[in-house]
C-alpha cells in the first residue's frame, strides 16, 4: 500500500473543493462574481496540481501492469460515470423537443471520441488524460530522460494550443498533463530545499499579485498570460504550496485530509449532483435567481459528496466502479 501524506491528502481536499464550487458558480451563472474570479486566480494552478503530484509518486512498472493498474483505476470509472450522467443529457434534449434517436445514442459516443467532449460529466476528461500520462511516460522513462519528455511535452502543448488544435481535447490533454507529470517526477526529490521552498514562494506570490497566468486544461486553451510562464509558474507554485502544507501538517483539518483521500469519489460524482439538481430546481421548479441556485447546488453537495463516499466505500462493488478495488 502506498503510504500516505496527510498535507498532500489535505492540498488534494482543498484544491478539489475548490474544483467544485468553481463548477459550482459556473452553473449558476455566477462567473462575473469577485469570489469566482480571485478564486481562479489565486488558485490557478489547481488543475496541473494533480497530474504534478501524480508524477511525485512515479515508480517505474512493466508495462503491461501500469496499463492494467490505470484501466482499473480510471477508465473503469470513467465509463460507470460517465453512464450515469447520460439520463440528464437525455432529458435536456426531451426538454428541448429533440426527439431524435441518433442524438441520444449516437451523439455522446461521437463526442467522446471525436472531441473528447463527456456529454454526461464533462470533468471526466482527466481521468482519460491521465490513463494516457500514466502508459506514455512509464513507456518513455527509460529511453528519454525525464527532462527532455518534459521540454517536449510542454513544447507540443505550446504548439498545439497557439494553432487552436482542440479536437480531440484528449490529444493536448495527454501532452501537457505529461509535461507537470514530469514535472512532479522530477522535483520529488528536491522541492524541499529552503532555498527552493523559498524561490517557488515568491515567484507564486509575484505571478498573482502581477501577471496572473490561467490556462484552460481541458481544452488547451491560454486565458491570460504565457504558456511557457504559465507551465513553469504553474510548476513554481505546486511546490510552493506542497511545502507550505508540509510545514502546517500537524495542524490540517483531518476533514479535509478525509476528503483529499476521497478526492476521486467527490470527483467523479460532483458533477452529476451539480447537473440534476439544476435540472430539478431550475427547470422543473423553475428557480432562477443566480445566488438561490448556487445555494441550491452547494447545500446538494454539502449534503449528498460525504453520504456518497460513505456508502461507496463499504460497497465492494462500488470500490471497483471508482477504482479503489
Amino acid at each position: 500500500m502506498k503510504q500516505r501524506y496527510n498535507y498532500i491528502d489535505c492540498l488534494s481536499g482543498i484544491l478539489i473543493i475548490h474544483m467544485i464550487l468553481g463548477h459550482i458558480m459556473q452553473w449558476a451563472s455566477l462567473k462575473d462574481s469577485i469570489f469566482y474570479i480571485w478564486s481562479q486566480r489565486l488558485l490557478f494552478f489547481f488543475m496541473p496540481w494533480f497530474f504534478f503530484k501524480s508524477g511525485m509518486f512515479f515508480k517505474e512498472k512493466k508495462f503491461q501492469i501500469t496499463v492494467k493498474n490505470s484501466y482499473k483505476k480510471l477508465i473503469i470509472p470513467l465509463i460507470v460515470f460517465s453512464i450515469l450522467g447520460l439520463p440528464y443529457y437525455w432529458l435536456k434534449l426531451y426538454i428541448n423537443d429533440d426527439l431524435n434517436f441518433i442524438h441520444y445514442i449516437l451523439s455522446p459516443i461521437k463526442s467522446f471520441f471525436i472531441i473528447g467532449n463527456n456529454v454526461g460529466n464533462l470533468p471526466l476528461w482527466f481521468l482519460l488524460a491521465l490513463f494516457g500520462v500514466l502508459i506514455s511516460y512509464n513507456f518513455l522513462y527509460k529511453k528519454i530522460h525525464p527532462v527532455i519528455i518534459m521540454l517536449l511535452s510542454l513544447l507540443c502543448g505550446t504548439i498545439i494550443s497557439n494553432l487552436n488544435i482542440n479536437i480531440p481535447f484528449y490529444f493536448s490533454n495527454i501532452f501537457i498533463g505529461m509535461a507537470f507529470y514530469a514535472a512532479g517526477n522530477l522535483m520529488s526529490k528536491w522541492q524541499y530545499k529552503k532555498n527552493i521552498r523559498f524561490v517557488c514562494i515568491i515567484i507564486y506570490i509575484l505571478s498573482v499579485s502581477l501577471f496572473p497566468q490561467f490556462v484552460d486544461l481541458r481544452t488547451n486553451t491560454l486565458i491570460s498570460g504565457n504558456y511557457f510562464l504559465w507551465f513553469f509558474i504553474g510548476c513554481a507554485s505546486c511546490v510552493a504550496f506542497n511545502n507550505i502544507f508540509k510545514s502546517i501538517e500537524n495542524i490540517v483539518p483531518n476533514f479535509m485530509v478525509e476528503i483529499g483521500k476521497d478526492s476521486i469519489i467527490y470527483y467523479t460524482i460532483h458533477w452529476l449532483i451539480i447537473s440534476y439538481s439544476t435540472l430539478i430546481f431550475n427547470h422543473f421548479l423553475n428557480v432562477k435567481e443566480r445566488w438561490y441556485m448556487f445555494l441550491i447546488i452547494l447545500l446538494s453537495n454539502i449534503i449528498l459528496l460525504p453520504i456518497c463516499a460513505t456508502l461507496l466505500k463499504k460497497n465492494n462493488n462500488a470500490k471497483f466502479c471508482i477504482g479503489l478495488k
